[in-house]
């Protein structure tokens, strides 16, 4: 169509087509209720505007002016934007052409006068359905733009229109004042209409939850967490009731009891039902289980905690009791710890009242609760022995963590001495070894000084008083106290003896603080010479333990005490204990050293000074040796059987052997013995091929993997065949039991005693299907397979293949085993050695990825983009002839492998070729779209809006390619990403803007910088 065919019949067919598309959108909209919509205009461009938009041209305007027809929907704010957005009504009612379709925010350029025009404009067309109708058919082939905007960018818009955008040719009159105009215009965007649009998204943000909480009240929301019939609604509904009820409680004061009792009664009910899985339309979810039920409670526990502290205490008990496994009963624990900590707000306003009214509260608490109740009395009573006060702010940026020194006043005097006191009734009265060190530990917070070091001299003294005073109360009790017990406590306070001995002149210049000082050293060395009086605590804590304190070390700074010097002194000492074990001792010793091993370590830490004194016992006396191996079945000494055979292995070779065959064939102890085996020198091939028969037979995993052990270690002294062959057998037996743990051996040892180049091809079949097995590729697996990949390099990736097939047959099964990852997150070894692999990887991972196209780009693809991290040029030049092949198969592996390069520049140096074969209209286009458009990691407010730039940037010089489909596409593309990126930019500014508003913050005055767009009509 031409202006002047415009001018004479062709405004009328627009100005029709305008009203059409108008009383579509009208109708669409009345039936969504979710948008509130103020106005729809609409209009058919003015011939004189059209004009002066062509700039002289006349022919074929439609393909120049996208906007003959407009319709604009305008909306009261940036929410009902968003709402019409998702609604789809657009793409329900129209066919957009997003190449002419462009969205408009301000935001960074060349710094150039551009304009701030705000607004979504979409170009559509007429479905074929809708122009098949008779009343339509005149209007197919027009377009029309639908612009979307607030009122507030609308009246903007309207000014812009009249003044800007019809603002005269100025040649010496009144162009400053016009540019005056235009930063005006900019300003009023900027600092007014863009600021108001999120001051009035909030507001009705705030009404909507105001709503939705008044709705879920009258609901009975409350009665409905606590009648639920199942954990998974309950969990649902508390998260609502958090969310969008609690933030709003006018008084919560008042409200609290109910939501206390109501929570208790629910985790009553909670307690007594079974997990039920959540069913959705793709499977069965995992059930809420009854941690996800506390810790819902808790959340909303917390937030009331204090109000009527008391009572808070009071529910944290009843939850503690319900929720009776020690997991759950410790997140109760660390709830009470936060309410009976020095909160700053709190103690700025009412000092430690909560600390006083939870000792007030378990003051009066019968003795059959506080019994049953005790982790949670010790919590809190060690949270009132701290000498911090912290407190937490937040900002839209940052999260602030304040703390500072308590004041010492009487209230605090007060509260210390009768939390100390309750302590040393509940130790007194204690019977469990662990519940002593939690109440140790509670009482060791009363001698902390505040770590940031500001404190005054009546904290100071405060603190030193306390800790002279517990010094002196476990010395009081030593003849009650256990030997770990012992060692705790003197390690404790030989630092406090230190501190107070090194503390710096001018902090002990007032007299209570002196005094305080010098009880504290007193009182550390008097607990010093009560403990170190009792003979067997001094050999105890020499031959056992991990923080032993030492006669010398109260001599010496603590920089001097090397880890070296202490086990020097150590050896020293066991040795002299070594004297005194006789044929005559012997009995006793074996009493003494069975109780130390009864000791319960996590690491075994304590115990490698014991594991050599028993082996030079063992090796100094045979027959003490053989009866201290028979007396120890059964008995905590068992645990040592590997350093006592050792030992007696070391001086009666003949007599330990015998010892030792006899008790294969009882099957005693398999694994202790196959321990001692793997370091007996010199071997003794024949006992390790006798407790591995044994130990397979009584299917003892444990002396299984310690025969693999050895294997891996030795093969060469016990002979690699034998070797070899026993450790085939025992990772067939632990990889068909589901001790994936077998990789370990064979990754340390295996392959560099040289064992793994040993294996022939059946045992690497062997290796490889327990390799299959694993549920991941973990480093250990790695380092194996990376050990033999340049070797069999082939043989790697058929077992790849073969795990990614298991993972194809059991998707959906529901006895599959739900950890099994058939290739892992990333290679840190494996891919240095397959370097060489694209020509035999290649072709296989495209066979992979037919089979299972669906989750290709995260199985097969993926494979090769963590086998190839940077693509060798043979890969490169492979992947390009698959993009080029035809064979739509090898173009979906190609786009999958590279979408996970994450939009690196070799993406688009491959899938250009890619894009160079496919016709226009080709759907696989979106595909390459998509993988050029993957991120990975996205930093910073503005990660989304700067990663489509890049994106946008690698592909402006596609527009000079000399194809002209390469160019097309990077055209069209581009028209998108500009799109994309300025929603990013809305995006990013709204939730920068929105989420100051929540923090009650001022929203500045900084300017975005302005869009690269034209000004709209």
């Amino acid at each position: 169509m031409t202006l002047d065919e415009y001018e004479q019949a062709g405004k009328i067919l627009y100005a029709e087509f305008a009203d059409a598309v108008a009383l579509i959108l009208d109708a669409a909209l009345k039936e969504n209720d979710s948008v509130r919509v103020q106005v729809i205009q609409k209009r058919a461009k003015a011939a004189s505007e059209v004009r002066k938009k062509l700039d002289g041209t006349v022919s074929d305007i439609e393909a120049k002016v996208k906007d003959l027809a407009g319709a604009r929907i305008v909306v009261y704010t940036n929410s009902d934007v968003d709402r019409l957005i998702r609604s789809g009504i657009l793409p329900d009612n129209f066919e957009i052409v997003w190449d002419r379709t462009k969205f408009h925010y301000p935001r960074a350029s060349d710094g150039a006068d551009q304009s701030q025009f705000v607004g979504q404009n979409y170009v559509v067309r007429l479905k074929d359905s809708r122009t098949a109708l008779t009343e339509y058919k005149r209007f197919v082939g027009l377009q029309c733009e639908v612009q979307i905007q607030t009122i507030l960018d609308h009246a903007w818009s309207e000014t812009a229109h009249d003044t800007i955008y019809k603002s005269p040719k100025l040649y010496g009159v009144g162009a400053a004042h016009m540019a005056k105009i235009k930063e005006r215009m900019r300003d009023i965007q900027q600092k007014y209409l863009l600021r108001a649009g999120y001051e009035f998204q909030q507001v009705l943000n705030d009404f909507e939850h105001i709503v939705s909480g008044q709705r879920l009240v009258d609901s009975n929301i409350l009665g409905a967490i606590r009648d639920a019939l199942d954990n998974n609604v309950r969990v649902e509904l508390l998260e609502q009731y958090t969310t969008v009820v609690l933030p709003i409680i006018d008084d919560l004061a008042a409200a609290a009891p109910e939501v206390r009792s109501t929570l208790v009664e629910a985790a009553r009910k909670a307690q007594s039902i079974s997990v039920m899985p959540i069913e959705t339309p793709y499977g069965s979810l995992p059930g809420r289980t009854q941690e996800d039920v506390l810790e819902k409670i808790i959340s909303i526990l917390v937030n009331i905690r204090f109000v009527e502290p008391a009572d808070a205490y009071t529910a944290y008990a009843d939850l503690y009791l319900i929720f009776d496994e020690p997991k759950l009963q410790q997140k109760t624990v660390a709830a009470v710890g936060e309410l009976s900590q020095y909160e700053l707000d709190v103690w700025r306003r009412f000092g430690p009242a909560v600390q006083e009214i939870l000792l007030d509260a378990i003051a009066v608490t019968p003795m059959d609760r506080l019994v049953s109740t005790r982790p949670l009395m010790i919590e809190i009573l060690g949270k009132c022995l701290e000498s911090e006060v912290t407190g937490t702010s937040s900002t839209s940026t940052a999260f602030v963590w304040e703390t500072g020194p308590i004041a010492v006043s009487d209230r605090i005097h007060n509260v210390r001495d009768r939390a100390i006191d309750m302590l040393k009734n509940l130790f007194n009265s204690s019977q469990s070894e662990g519940e002593r060190g939690d109440i140790y530990h509670a009482m060791q917070l009363s001698t902390g000084l505040p770590r940031q070091g500001r404190y005054n001299d009546k904290l100071l003294e405060r603190v030193l008083v306390d800790t002279a005073a517990i010094t002196t109360f476990f010395a009081e009790r030593a003849d009650d106290l256990g030997g770990l017990q012992k060692e705790k406590i003197e390690h404790g306070a030989l630092f406090h003896y230190r501190r107070a001995k090194h503390m710096p002149a001018d902090s002990f210049k007032s007299e209570g603080v002196r005094s305080a000082r010098n009880a504290v050293m007193s009182a550390a060395r008097v607990l010093r010479e009560r403990f170190n009086a009792d003979d067997d605590f001094v050999i105890f804590k020499t031959l056992v333990g991990f923080d032993s304190v030492f006669a010398y070390e109260w001599d010496e700074a603590e920089a001097e005490i090397g880890f070296a010097a202490k086990e020097a002194y150590r050896e020293e000492k066991a040795t002299e204990y070594l004297a005194q074990v006789t044929e005559a001792t012997a009995d006793a010793w074996f009493d003494r050293l069975n109780s130390y091993a009864s000791i319960e370590s996590d690491d075994r830490a304590m115990f490698p000074q014991l594991g050599s004194f028993i082996a030079s016992v063992a090796e100094r006396f045979p027959a003490i040796a053989a009866s201290w191996l028979d007396r120890s079945r059964d008995e905590p000494l068992a645990q040592f059987t590997p350093g006592m055979l050792r030992g007696f292995y070391t001086s009666d070779r003949d007599a330990a052997l015998r010892w030792t065959s006899a008790a294969i064939d009882r099957r005693d102890d398999l694994s202790g013995i196959a321990h001692f085996i793997r370091f007996a020198e010199p071997a003794v091939p024949d006992l390790l091929k006798k407790v591995a028969k044994e130990g397979l037979a009584a299917k003892d995993g444990e002396a299984v993997y310690k025969v693999l052990e050895a294997c891996a270690a030795r093969p060469s002294e016990f002979g690699f065949p034998l070797a070899r062959g026993l450790a085939i057998e025992a990772l067939t037996f632990l990889s068909k039991n589901g001790r994936f743990s077998w990789t370990e051996p064979l990754w340390i040892w295996g392959k560099d005693s040289g064992l793994l180049a040993q294996f022939d091809e059946s045992d690497r079949t062997v290796l490889f299907a327990a390799v299959r097995k694993l549920p991941n590729i973990d480093f250990r697996a790695e380092g194996l397979l990376a050990s033999l990949a340049e070797a069999h390099t082939l043989e790697i990736i058929d077992l790849f293949g073969a795990r990614l097939e298991r993972a194809r047959k059991e998707k959906g099964d529901i006895f599959a085993d739900e950890r099994f990852e058939a290739i892992p997150y990333d290679f840190n070894q494996l891919h240095k050695s397959m370097q060489h692999a694209g020509p035999l990887l290649l072709p296989k991972a495209l066979e992979w990825h037919r089979a299972d196209p669906l989750l290709g780009k995260y199985k097969s693809a993926y494979l090769v983009a963590i086998v190839f991290p940077e693509l060798p040029e043979n890969v490169i030049s492979q992947l390009i002839d698959y993009a080029k092949s035809g064979d739509r198969g090898a173009q979906d592996f190609v786009i999958d492998v590279m979408s996970n390069y994450e939009g690196a520049p070799i993406a688009f140096t491959v899938l250009k070729e890619l894009v160079a074969v496919l016709p226009a209209d080709d759907e696989m286009l979106g595909h390459v779209r998509a993988a050029l458009g993957e991120t990975g990691v996205m930093v910073g407010e503005f990660g989304h809006r700067d990663a489509i730039a890049k994106e946008r940037e690698q592909l402006e010089p596609w527009l000079t390619d000399e194809r002209e489909s390469v160019k097309k596409f990077a055209e069209t593309h581009i028209k998108s990403l500009d799109n994309a990126i300025a929603a990013a930019q809305k995006d990013a500014e709204t939730d920068i803007a929105m989420r100051k508003l929540r923090y009650g913050e001022d929203l500045g005055d900084e300017k975005s910088e302005p869009d690269k767009g034209e000004n709209e009509d």
